[in-house]
């Protein structure tokens, strides 16, 4: 396979063509590695439109870990950081925050990151390093390097990287609510945007922790109904989900002894707010069915009177 791709080399030019060989390339690595290394750098080279690609993009993430020479793969974040590709810096920045994953003692990955994040400029590359930080938070061995990122991209004002933040929170998923996942939900607490697009993955997330962690949950929920209560009592928003998770929450902090106030609280505030799921649960709370048999009153029979 080594031998055909470096013949192709010699002939093959046209960008589609190796857009697709790519798929394939990615098992050059189980055999020589710096071999698969030469011959991706040689492809970059003379096709630099398929390294300029999602599909370039995607494979050089594969093998990032797997390359031999650092400097060859460096450059090739580098060249894509500067091409023409109006995706190039967003690519950039998701391969960055990858690299610097699996290159935990590298200086330059940890220079250019820092650079980004502090550059107004930036914005694109920081959009691709709070992609790749909310993906790759949830292997274990990256948490605490994710987390960092994400809790200083917190107070952002870009929607897409408000968005690509809130992806850290993963619907149908328990939260694995460690240190690294709390200092992520405490830094997104205090910024409206992010917490409400956050909203519907985290209060799902963190329901089933409510005995465990009442103060957090109690704290998370009361920040949502603020900060979106028009959207949440709105059925035409889909944050009206949220309705039926923290009527049940509430509930279950008021059978709590410790924390019945603030289960009566967040309830309170879920009936002044207006929420209709709230007033169904208030009515089935104050019915007390009884069942009363009502006897009919059998009529007496008269008894026939004696025939004189």
């Amino acid at each position: 396979w080594a031998c055909t791709i470096s013949q192709m080399l010699d002939f093959e030019s046209h960008p589609d063509v190796w857009r697709i060989a790519l798929t394939n390339m990615l098992y050059l690595f189980n055999g020589d590695k710096r071999t698969g290394t030469t011959l991706f750098d040689h492809l970059f080279i003379r096709c630099p439109r398929v390294r300029d690609s999602w599909e370039g993009v995607r494979a050089v993430a594969q093998i990032l870990y797997l390359v031999t020479d650092i400097e060859i793969a460096r450059n090739w974040l580098v060249q894509v950081r500067d091409s023409g590709w109006p995706l190039g810096k967003q690519a950039f920045g998701e391969l960055l925050m990858l690299w610097r994953c699996y290159y935990e003692d590298d200086e330059w990955s940890k220079e250019q990151i820092e650079q980004s994040l502090v550059d107004n400029c930036a914005l694109d590359i920081c959009r691709g390093i709070a992609f790749t930080a909310s993906h790759t938070w949830h292997w274990a061995t990256y948490q605490d390097i994710c987390a960092d990122v994400l809790v200083r991209l917190a107070a952002t004002t870009d929607a897409i990287t408000q968005g690509a933040i809130a992806k850290v929170f993963r619907y149908g998923e328990s939260l694995p609510l460690n240190q690294s996942m709390k200092n992520i939900i405490e830094a997104i607490l205090p910024h409206d945007a992010v917490l409400l697009k956050s909203a519907e993955a985290l209060i799902e997330g963190i329901e089933t922790y409510t005995t465990v962690e009442p103060d957090l949950v109690y704290r998370i929920c009361k920040r949502v109904l603020d900060a979106g209560v028009q959207q949440i009592r709105s059925m035409a928003t889909s944050l009206s989900m949220l309705a039926e998770p923290l009527v049940r929450i509430s509930m279950t902090l008021h059978r709590l002894a410790e924390y019945r106030s603030l289960g009566l609280e967040l309830f309170e505030l879920l009936i002044e707010s207006d929420i209709n799921e709230a007033r169904q649960a208030l009515d089935l709370l104050d019915r007390s069915p009884t069942i009363t048999l009502i006897h009919a009153r059998r009529p007496r029979r008269r008894r026939r009177q004696a025939l004189n």
